[in-house]
């Protein structure tokens, strides 16, 4: 327990400068921890001084938001290839590092977060073919924005464009305010760039036969 190593904690703190990557979430915890343990003050009265690398690193890359550890470690190239599950003393070492690398003026970050995955390649999708049923030869494309209150409210999406029409490669993306997004399951979906909101795509022969045999009952 946190009681039982007091002594040696304070040792190692008392005046000394304290540097932890998400310093205000890190020191609560300690604050807690010394609290329970009935000691009469806070950390930053135990160090001299406590600073946090987040907020540095953030300052640092010009950034609005706060950002990850693996991302500023990997602004600097440094090796996180260890860090497959938490592990309290190599995000310490980890954060020393990326500390010392803040501080000097000679290590100049990369501009951006190196991916460490690539993206998958994403093909066109091919939306439902709109269904013309014989008895009223009206055209049915039910795959549009559901949100009565979006412009994008019964205008149907429309298919990419050919990049290639020889080869028939399509180009990516939708020709007007819609994108194809996929859903956790995997169900391909339509995303109205105006509202955010999504539908499944629906087959348009599908449901008119459906909506038919419903009226019928």
């Amino acid at each position: 327990m946190f009681k039982d190593v007091l002594t040696d904690f304070l040792e190692i703190v008392k005046d000394a400068h304290v540097i932890a990557y998400d310093a205000a979430f890190d020191m609560s915890f300690i604050n807690n921890e010394l609290l329970r343990a009935s000691y009469p003050s806070t950390i930053f009265d135990i160090a001299s001084r406590v600073s946090c690398a987040m907020e540095l690193a953030t300052q640092k890359f010009g950034l609005k938001r706060k950002v990850k550890l693996d991302a500023a470690c990997k602004r600097y190239q440094i090796d996180i290839s260890n860090r497959q599950i938490h592990s309290a003393l190599l995000d310490a070492q980890l954060c020393a590092e990326l500390y010392f690398k803040l501080i000097d003026d000679s290590q100049v970050p990369l501009s951006r977060t190196p991916q460490s995955n690539k993206h998958r390649e994403t093909k066109p999708i091919i939306l439902p073919k709109a269904f013309k049923p014989k008895k009223t030869n009206e055209t049915v494309q039910v795959n549009f924005c559901k949100n009565s209150e979006c412009a994008n409210f019964g205008v149907p999406a429309k298919n990419p464009v050919y990049k290639n029409y020889k080869t028939r490669e399509l180009k990516r993306g939708l020709v007007n305010d819609y994108k194809l997004t996929l859903a956790k399951d995997g169900t391909n979906q339509l995303t109205c760039k105006f509202c955010g909101q999504s539908t499944t795509l629906v087959h348009n022969r599908c449901f008119t036969l459906e909506a038919d045999r419903v009226k019928a009952i």
